[in-house]
């Protein structure tokens, strides 16, 4: 999901986005597709959730403190529990997690 255009050429497989999420979605469900990989900022993963479409998340933490910035999920965001189910340090001590929905 993107809100500009993205530089060509995009890596295979990979198409771009926008627009309403739940729109988005269920165009892909009627063409087949039962999983996708959405990658987004805090807005998208917040439309995701509220749709109720979430089953993994995946994120970085980077150890850098910024001070200011953007909130990782912006306010509004409902509740999901999620079970963590890996954790892998990255380069400069960077760590991926992945987490699946737990209900």
């Amino acid at each position: 999901m993107t809100t500009r255009p993205l530089d060509d050429p995009l890596p295979a497989g990979v198409e771009t986005r926008s627009g309403d999420i739940a729109a988005v979605a269920a165009e892909l469900e009627a063409w087949g597709y039962r999983r996708v990989w959405i990658e987004g900022d805090g807005q998208v993963v917040r439309s995701v959730i509220g749709i109720g479409r979430i089953d993994v998340l995946e994120m970085a933490v980077i150890p850098v403190i910024l001070g200011n910035g953007i909130p990782l999920f912006p306010q509004g965001t409902g509740e999901l529990k999620l079970r963590l189910v890996k954790c892998e340090t990255r380069a400069k001590s960077a760590l991926h997690l992945v987490y699946e929905r737990a209900d």
